[in-house]
């Protein structure tokens, strides 16, 4: 997995991620969450712009119930 390029961003806008559990998970082993042979990352995000403010981001840690991928929750609040 490779870093997300901020360098082509627009000024005043933003990366965030959580980084409390993985956001993806490799679909060629079955999931167990301690199998050595998954792949676990961060790939899920959001582009925010400078006027978010309080933000607190966070993986839904499901275990990869319904998918390869996990929800991710941001509440935030708007800067007039």
């Amino acid at each position: 997995m490779k870093e997300f390029p901020t360098e082509n961003l627009t000024k005043g806008m933003r990366v965030v991620a959580p980084t409390n559990a993985p956001t993806v998970r490799s679909l060629d082993f079955a999931y167990h969450q301690k199998n050595p042979k998954n792949t676990f990352g961060i790939i899920d995000g959001f582009l925010v712009s400078n006027n978010i403010k309080d933000l607190k981001i966070q993986t839904i840690d499901n275990q990869f119930k319904s998918s390869d991928h996990q929800p991710v929750l941001m509440d935030f609040s708007l800067e007039k």
